[in-house]
């Protein structure tokens, strides 16, 4: 009873850490005093903003946060490089609030002939859709998660995870695409 009580107190600490770092509660919690007992820290990339802003780009300074951002934070915050894991969506984000707050990967060839997927920003390096010509959200696809496979190899992170499978179409296309870059990182660093 008393290993399951710290195991669940310990749990619950972690996972106020985790949340903290990109929102700015970074600021009253020492999240380097966890590292010791983790070896890896999730960190959750995406739904970091809401339309018209790019809501997981790797970089995008006029959205609220981006994953250069966040990841930094973390490593301000003590986070070594090597235990982050960089989160990855397989949707799109339109709002928080509201009808259409988000459209699953698996959607997005459904979509009426209002709605234009694979758009590109190269600024965001990020995939987005339109609707009646204007931003209506932005997700990840296998281009966007192959730029962000190398920016994880370049920094040093211990890897990429994703939200969530169920998303992802038949053919596994995002899982694909983030299987690839990791074992690509993997393979790269033996």
């Amino acid at each position: 009873e008393a290993y399951c009580l710290g195991v669940s107190r310990q749990r619950a600490m972690v996972s106020d850490y985790s949340r903290t770092a990109t929102g700015g509660g970074y600021r009253y919690i020492d999240i380097s005093a966890a590292m010791p007992y983790v070896d890896f820290v999730n960190i959750m990339t995406y739904d970091l903003s809401s339309a018209p802003q790019y809501h997981s780009s790797i970089y995008h300074p006029s959205s609220y946060m981006d994953c250069y951002r966040a990841v930094e934070n973390y490593a301000k915050c003590g986070v070594p490089y090597g235990k982050m894991v960089l989160g990855i969506p397989f949707y799109v984000r339109h709002a928080f609030e509201g009808d259409s707050q988000s459209v699953a990967y698996n959607r997005l060839a459904t979509l009426n002939s209002n709605y234009v997927a694979d758009n590109w920003s190269d600024e965001a390096r990020s995939p987005y859709v339109t609707h009646n010509g204007a931003f209506f959200g932005s997700y990840d696809n296998p281009r966007s998660i192959a730029i962000k496979g190398r920016w994880v190899k370049h920094l040093g992170l211990k890897g990429m995870f994703y939200w969530d499978s169920g998303s992802d179409d038949s053919a596994y296309t995002l899982s694909r695409a983030v299987w690839d870059a990791v074992y690509g990182l993997m393979r790269e660093q033996q």
